[in-house]
């Protein structure tokens, strides 16, 4: 089987690029399988990276095309499915697009024309999968779950864990998404600082993006540069460190289509708070692996408080996190899900 995977952006320290090289590595591993990678916004040989450069991007595309004769073409974010336009080439490839991100939420007049030529649609949470089948107007049986994995350098299981005190978000945080929480979350801690530091705990946030230096103008505005942190430009072996001896990941975001960092943060044992209604619901079980919060500052400062005040039960929400993992997003699973995703009988 010849894979061709298609995407915006591969390289970066989201939870969605380092989602995508996961993807890539599972599709590699699998027998008698080759795959190659198209991306807009990469520029490494590997990726056949056009360096954002749309129209190298396109010529990229189509001579990858022609020269691999691709038996699936994986689309790695909806606003591709333009490039079904070049179905012709190869007509009895299997075309695929996933779909993460709010975007996938709402009608696309632009894109309707291309739908019909999706083989399947990889959705990341159940919760898109429902909003894009009802505004979209697809069928949901051409709709399949991708069970998201983390990869195996993600298993802690030689590390010791521990409990710093402290709240985590990790996130990229655009002007054009402001629904991420953060801001909220800093809120939260602003009116209620003096009990947060009596119960000992502090913030870090891991954010990237142009909507970065409201953020840090809020910590120093609030006079909170002793209990809340930024940092950019961190590591896998930072975030790892990070992970490994926070109290809680938390990301209140009401727009999240999956929250990829809850699983990362599972990997580790971590309590995780996010928000209702949205993809979160998949991986974080209110009152068990979590909280399930309403986007405001009054209900994320309840649940913060909750854990703060009962370290054993964010233990334990850590605990059945990983089992919840290990359970549902490892292994067989995530492999037969490929099997399945691909079309193979």
């Amino acid at each position: 089987m010849k894979i061709l995977f298609v995407a915006t952006q591969i390289n970066g320290n989201g939870g969605i690029p380092r989602f995508k090289r996961n993807l890539i590595k599972q599709l590699k591993s699998r027998e008698n399988t080759t795959v190659e990678v198209v991306s807009l916004n990469d520029s490494e040989k590997e990726y056949n990276g056009a360096g954002k450069n749309k129209i190298k991007f396109l010529f990229t595309f189509i001579r990858v095309m022609i020269r691999f004769k691709p038996d699936q073409v994986v689309l790695g974010h909806i606003h591709l499915v333009k490039l079904a336009r070049f179905k012709f080439l190869f007509p009895s490839a299997y075309w695929h697009s996933i779909l993460y991100g709010i975007e996938v939420w709402f009608k696309r007049d632009e894109l309707l024309k291309h739908y019909p030529s999706i083989s399947r649609y990889w959705a990341i949470s159940n919760y898109t999968k429902a909003k894009f089948a009802e505004t979209n107007n697809i069928a949901l049986d051409k709709i399949k779950l991708i069970v998201l994995t983390t990869p195996s350098d993600w298993d802690p299981k030689e590390l010791v864990l521990t409990d710093s005190s402290f709240f985590l978000s990790v996130s990229r945080l655009d002007k054009s998404e402001g629904y991420k929480g953060i801001d909220k979350t800093i809120e939260a801690i602003y009116q209620n600082k003096a009990e947060m530091q009596s119960l000992g705990y502090k913030y870090v946030i891991v954010a990237a993006g142009d909507d970065l230096p409201r953020h840090v103008d809020m910590v120093k505005n609030y006079n909170l540069s002793d209990i809340i942190s930024i940092k950019s430009g961190v590591s896998d072996v930072e975030l790892k460190e990070l992970y490994r001896t926070t109290s809680c990941s938390i990301l209140p975001s009401s727009g999240e289509g999956f929250g990829f960092i809850f699983l990362e943060a599972m990997a580790f044992k971590k309590a995780c708070i996010g928000c209702k209604n949205c993809g979160s619901e998949d991986l974080i079980e209110h009152d068990k692996t979590g909280y399930l919060v309403e986007p405001k500052v009054e209900d994320i400062w309840k649940h913060m408080r909750l854990l703060m005040l009962d370290p054993a039960k964010s233990k334990a929400m850590g605990e059945a996190g990983y089992i919840k993992r290990e359970k549902e997003f490892k292994g067989a699973r995530t492999e037969d899900n490929i099997k399945e995703l691909l079309c193979v009988e």
